[in-house]
């Protein structure tokens, strides 16, 4: 599915503030954490945001 594609790094302050808020305005969910043989995590975008947001402010 993904063949051709590759991996890009993302700032994680622009993806709390700039991706994950449009992913929840176009109502995509957000899988974390897949690996090849097993599926991840399915949540909302704003799920996430919050659980980033809490660990990103530990490191304040």
């Amino acid at each position: 599915m993904w063949a051709g594609y590759l991996p890009a790094e993302i700032d994680v302050h622009a993806f709390t503030e700039a991706w994950l808020p449009d992913m929840a305005e176009r109502g995509v969910s957000v899988e974390v954490f897949p690996t090849p043989s097993a599926r991840g995590v399915w949540m909302r975008p704003e799920e996430l945001q919050h659980h980033l947001a809490d660990e990103l402010d530990k490191y304040a």
